[in-house]
C-alpha cells in the first residue's frame, strides 16, 4: 500500500482509503475491470464505498495519466494501469481481455510528423487459445 500511496502523491493526488484501494485493485489484477467489477469487489471490503465514488476515482486517476480507458465495442468501459507499454487482445467470443506482449515501433513513439503522441492503444480482437480449444 506505501508503493501506491507513493504513486498518488507523485501525481499531488490525496491519498484517501477509496482511492489506495481502486488503484490497488487495478495494478494487482490484469483482467481490465469494470467499474462495475471494481465497486462489486471493494464493497465487500469497503462498506462505505459507492458507486459513484468508484467512477469519480477511476475519472482522476485517468485525468492524472496514472489509469487508460479500454473502450471495446458493445462493451463496458474497462480500465488498466499506465506501466510498460502494452497491447491487449480481446476474445470476441467469450469476451477475455488480456495484456499481450507485442512489440511494435508504434508504442514507443511519441511524435508523427509534427502531431504529439499523448496515447497508444493497440487492441487486437480475435479468438482466444482457450475458445480455440474449445472448439475443436
Amino acid at each position: 500500500m506505501k508503493q501506491i500511496k507513493k504513486i498518488l502523491e507523485s501525481r499531488k493526488i490525496r491519498p484517501s482509503l477509496h482511492r489506495l484501494m481502486v488503484l490497488e485493485y487495478i495494478i494487482k489484477r490484469h483482467n481490465h475491470p469494470t467499474p462495475e467489477d471494481i465497486y462489486n469487489d471493494l464493497i465487500k471490503i469497503i462498506p462505505a464505498i459507492s458507486r459513484a465514488t468508484v467512477y469519480n476515482t477511476l475519472h482522476l486517476l485517468q485525468e492524472n495519466g496514472l489509469l487508460f480507458s479500454i473502450t471495446i465495442p458493445g462493451e463496458e468501459t474497462r480500465y488498466d494501469y499506465k506501466g510498460a507499454s502494452h497491447a491487449h487482445f480481446y476474445c470476441i467470443s467469450c469476451g477475455a481481455l488480456r495484456d499481450v506482449d507485442y512489440k511494435c515501433p508504434c508504442l514507443k513513439k511519441r511524435k508523427i510528423g509534427n502531431n504529439l503522441i499523448t496515447e497508444v492503444q493497440v487492441c487486437f480482437r480475435g479468438i482466444c487459445e482457450n475458445c480455440r480449444k474449445q472448439t475443436k
